[in-house]
């Protein structure tokens, strides 16, 4: 990879800009380095116009020449796939793409942004992954180092774009990178892994983008499939499916959580609430004491600690009923763990807006859960939704009755959640499914939640 670290008048061709941070990212990066850019994307200019925005501000800015950056958009050009010195593919994009077998068959480089930054990086980093519970972990870990005092840098799968934090580093840093499986798979032909690898669980997920759930434990634990003697793997014990993939490691593992709580600080923080979050603690204590960061500072850290937005977030209480914008959870268990966390004293109840569309999962825990849960439930369109209909017809429902709605929008979910809730009730976006169609992405989908309630509250006034 060495070779094409110096990029100036290379022909560089970025593949998928999406609509995340991440794709405007590496485009900066290679603009920067005097790179030849063209970004191509599957999407219209229609539907990446946030995207387009950031890059061409920046360009701008920069004075870059107009022949140095070029847009291809709504579909890909097999010219483009024969000709460029690199090709730097988007997490998204399967390596099985015909575009990628094109310049295969001219030996023409293929890496992933992911792949640049360990390459290019000059401080060790430590790498969090995991189904649920990575972003908390490593914007806790984050936290926590900067409470010591060390100048940390937090990117990935996070946030800011792992490439346009690169300049800030020095070999003093701390870098701290969110890693999702594809940004992992992405690692494999540099065989590179974190100093200090964190899985903060593997439950049943993307499976509709893995052949199954092996491939996809597999993919999550490449994090250390590359690591030393003198590095760290800190694994969740209970994830059974990363086992057969351990023997091969030759790093130092850890396994949390202990049964003996006394082991990790005494936690008073209501941001960190919820059995989840206990092993999220669990994970960060553990990277932090390998990290070098004294107990008394991690104490600090994990009570000073305010959350992530979309993560079980208090948005706001309108008449007695408060609001909460738990739009992350992808997956039914991370919706099964904020109904776990957000129950109420009766008589008051949850009234939860869940649904959306199906990544191949099993929805008959979050079925059984809500009806134990929830009295009022408002459906966002998609076919999770159906599947969760289907299962919730499954179960015996006259022990409870749950009144069931069915909303177009956010903006209709909340008016409705409005008019059903009662004082001392916790109104929870909670989808337990993913965002496709609807919206831009789950954060859009948050984005939308938050302003409605925001719209209901100032009415309220």
């Amino acid at each position: 990879m060495r070779s094409f670290l110096r990029f100036k008048k290379k022909a560089v061709l970025i593949m998928g800009i999406g609509l995340n941070e991440g794709g405007a990212g590496v485009v900066r990066f290679f603009l920067r380095r005097g790179a030849e850019v063209t970004a191509t994307d599957l999407k219209p200019a229609s539907l990446l116009k946030p995207t387009l925005r950031a890059i061409n501000t920046y360009a701008k800015k920069l004075g870059i020449p107009k022949h140095s950056l070029r847009f291809v958009l709504g579909g890909h050009t097999k010219a483009d796939f024969r000709k460029a010195d690199l090709i730097i593919k988007g997490p998204g994009v399967p390596d099985s793409s015909p575009y990628l077998a094109i310049a295969r068959k001219r030996d023409i480089p293929i890496a992933t942004d992911m792949e640049i930054f360990f390459a290019e990086c000059q401080a060790p980093i430590i790498g969090v992954t995991g189904s649920k519970g990575k972003s908390t972990t490593a914007s806790l870990i984050a936290h926590i180092l900067k409470k010591a005092g060390k100048k940390v840098v937090l990117a990935g799968n996070i946030g800011a774009s792992c490439l346009d934090t690169l300049d800030l580093i020095t070999p003093e840093t701390r870098v701290v990178l969110e890693l999702s499986s594809w940004q992992l798979e992405g690692l494999q032909n540099s065989k590179k892994s974190p100093h200090i690898a964190v899985i903060t669980n593997v439950l049943k997920e993307h499976l509709n983008r893995y052949s199954n759930f092996t491939a996809y434990a597999k993919a999550k634990s490449l994090v250390c499939a590359f690591q030393k003697e003198d590095d760290y793997c800190i694994i969740n014990k209970k994830a059974d499916p990363l086992r057969p993939f351990l023997k091969k490691i030759k790093s130092r593992i850890l396994f949390f959580p202990d049964s003996k709580k006394r082991n990790i600080p005494k936690v008073r923080n209501s941001a960190l609430e919820g059995e989840h979050n206990l092993e999220n603690i669990w994970a960060t204590v553990l990277a932090c004491r390998r990290a070098g960061i004294p107990d008394r500072v991690i104490k600090i850290g994990l009570n000073s600690y305010r959350g992530l937005p979309g993560r079980q977030e208090r948005v706001a209480i309108v008449r007695g009923v408060a609001y909460y914008n738990d739009t992350t959870a992808t997956m039914p268990d991370a919706a099964i763990a904020a109904l776990k966390t957000l129950q109420p004293k009766p008589p008051a109840s949850i009234i939860l807006i869940a649904g959306g569309t199906d990544k191949k999962l099993d929805f008959k825990t979050l079925s059984r859960e809500i009806v134990s849960t929830v009295r009022v439930l408002i459906f966002l369109p998609g076919n999770a939704t159906d599947a969760m209909k289907m299962e919730l017809r499954k179960i015996v429902m006259t022990r409870k009755k749950i009144s069931v709605f069915d909303a177009r929008t956010i903006g209709e979910a909340v008016r409705i959640a409005c008019h059903s809730a009662t004082k001392g009730d916790r109104v929870l976006l909670s989808p337990g499914a993913a965002s496709f169609g609807l919206f831009q992405n789950e954060f859009d989908r948050g984005k939308q939640f938050v302003n409605s309630v925001r719209t209901l509250y100032a009415r309220a006034k």
